[in-house]
């Protein structure tokens, strides 16, 4: 779904959930003389019940001056539903508007309307609300919010916001330290600020996702599936992919068409000039912009069972091209595969070794991320049924321990019980020119029994999986 990032001039809200690619956003120009302030999110994966969806709505977000006699400056106004599983590596956008220069010594966010999907690894059945999880079980479930305002005091506050600089704060909403025993939710949170005083880039934000409502000159207008419409930029370095799909051989800017569902990647990009009088800005600049119109009516999610037997998969989703009746995050939907359907990679620039392919049910396996087009689609309880003529395989993320390091790849273990259940014990993670790092220098960095989160490609092989990764965060 990332950081949270905040940047003076321009408030942008970038919200990371391990789970979310649900990117609202909530965008507010800044005025004359503020300082741009992006702020993203993203989570720390839990322990013992395996989380296959987290989805929380983030109603407010608000910086506090040192000065009790100035009013609280709002980042975001509107209700945002987030939903954090798929957002290990990754951040998702809130918002952007503006905050005056000045000291500020807290940060208030808060949230409700909490809802989960998990598979119980545990020994004994789990009973929320009323409502029971049986041993190795995946269900869904409301918790109670025990908490819905955090007001974060502590290291980094207090910031002191000045003018010609971008402020950018990392929010880390902890699921492992949020979700307490009862499965109640007390959110938790951790804050690191990114202060930019020279142009360039703030944050990156992988798979926005809405539908294109403006054409201009190097630039486009998209609306999420949620909040106001984005106005993003376009440069020479900007990819396009699968816009020949649909008939365009260029697969070029001049393919971006009125009415298209499009998933961009784009970075926030501090626009100060430097100049003797500061006016710093934020803009949103794509560097891919992927055509999803080949996926009339895209749902994508997690893998959570396969059985190659009947042809079917279960799958937790995590994201709606365009609202589905009846379909909501978190559902988990049993995926019939039609006889010849269609299955692909979206590689997203990595290449692909040898040996290792997505052609056809065989090659799924539990935690894979996956796309699907429904040819029909039957609601039932507790889940709907759909069957489908074209499955993708997508970037999911795994968090594990390092188990040990050869070379420029490593062996992740500790896995969750969503693999471990499947029989999955280890996966072998696979770094290149093309895999990025975070709080690590790279792979000869790693020790044995450090936390990582990887994104990546997963592929069903022997005698473990594959992870082509694109992105690894130490923990």
């Amino acid at each position: 779904m990332r950081k949270v990032t905040a940047v003076i001039f321009t408030a942008f809200v970038v919200l990371a959930f391990a789970g979310c690619s649900s990117n609202m956003s909530s965008t507010a120009p800044p005025t004359q003389g503020q300082i741009p302030v992006s702020v993203t999110m993203r989570d720390t994966p839990p322990v013992g019940v395996t989380v296959l969806a987290f989805e929380v709505h983030v109603t407010g977000a608000s910086l506090q001056s040192a000065n009790s006699s100035q009013p609280d400056v709002p980042l975001v106004t509107s209700d945002l539903e987030i939903e954090l599983r798929h957002l290990e590596t990754e951040s998702a956008l809130l918002s952007t508007s503006g905050a005056p220069s000045g000291t500020y010594n807290s940060l208030t966010l808060t949230f409700a309307n909490p809802e989960i999907t998990i598979q119980n690894g545990t020994a004994a059945a789990i009973t929320v609300g009323g409502k029971s999880c049986a041993v190795g079980a995946i269900c869904e479930f409301q918790p109670t919010l025990n908490q819905s305002t955090v007001k974060i005091t502590s290291a980094p506050f207090p910031l002191m916001l000045s003018s010609g600089t971008a402020l950018g704060l990392d929010i880390d909403f902890d699921v492992n330290a949020s979700l307490q025993s009862d499965l109640s939710v007390t959110p938790t949170v951790n804050v690191t600020p990114t202060v930019s005083h020279a142009r360039g880039e703030m944050q990156e934000v992988d798979d926005l996702v809405g539908q294109v409502t403006a054409v201009g000159m190097n630039q486009f207008t998209l609306q999420p599936l949620a909040g106001p419409s984005l106005t993003i930029n376009v440069d020479s370095s900007t990819q396009f992919e699968d816009f020949d799909n649909a008939g365009c051989a260029a697969d070029n800017f001049t393919c971006v068409q009125m009415n298209q569902i499009v998933s961009v990647k784009l970075g926030v990009m501090d626009d100060d000039d430097e100049s003797s009088t500061p006016n710093a800005s934020l803009s949103l600049t794509a560097k891919k912009v992927e055509l999803e119109d080949h996926f009339q009516k895209e749902l994508e999610g997690k893998v959570a069972s396969v059985n190659g037997t009947s042809n079917q998969f279960q799958l937790v989703v995590h994201d709606q091209a365009e609202a589905l009746p009846g379909l909501h995050l978190g559902d988990i939907l049993t995926v019939t595969v039609n006889s010849g359907a269609m299955f692909d990679v979206d590689q997203d620039g990595l290449t692909i070794p040898a040996g290792l392919q997505f052609q056809s049910i065989s090659d799924m396996i539990v935690g894979q991320s996956v796309e699907v087009d429904p040819a029909t689609v039957t609601p039932g309880t507790p889940g709907a049924t759909v069957t489908t003529n074209h499955v993708r395989l997508h970037r999911t993320q795994v968090t594990g321990s390092v188990m040990s390091v050869t070379g420029a790849n490593f062996t992740l273990g500790n896995l969750s019980s969503l693999f471990t259940g499947a029989g999955v014990s280890t996966i072998q993670v696979q770094t290149s020119s093309q895999t990025s790092f975070e709080n690590v220098a790279g792979v000869s960095s790693l020790n044995v029994n450090d936390t990582a989160s990887v994104g990546g490609l997963l592929f069903n092989s022997t005698p473990a999986p594959v992870l082509l990764a694109e992105k690894v965060r130490k923990r």
